[in-house]
């Protein structure tokens, strides 16, 4: 199965950490490692992020969020789930000498009306 990409961007290497897909929530948290020294997908990932989101969870358990981020489309396991935007995203070194890195992206669908 190919690399999800989130709005064109592939999640390269990626491996689900934890998922939440319902028709009410969705959210989804992946481990990524660049497979090479070069980090463009990754800075280009960090330019759609921008920073926190605020997650707001209606009464019928729909999420809001918000953001300055991109909104945009994730393709996921070869399905597309559109109005998601990144709510976190940690990124780490994978060796000393930093040529790989490996990054933690959680993606989150906006689902209230």
């Amino acid at each position: 199965m190919a690399d999800p990409t989130f709005d064109g961007v592939t999640l390269e290497n990626a491996s689900t950490v934890s998922q939440d897909l319902s028709n009410q929530s969705f959210k989804v948290v992946l481990r990524c490692a660049t497979s090479t020294s070069t980090r463009t997908n990754l800075d280009l990932l960090k330019a759609k992020w921008i920073g926190m989101a605020t997650r707001r969870v209606t009464v019928d358990g729909y999420v809001s969020l918000q953001s300055l981020g991109t909104t945009g489309s994730l393709v996921y396991l070869g399905t597309t789930y559109t109005n998601c935007v990144i709510t976190n995203l940690t990124i780490n070194p994978s060796d000393r000498a930093a040529t790989h890195w490996e990054y933690i992206v959680t993606i989150e669908m906006h689902t209230a009306g």
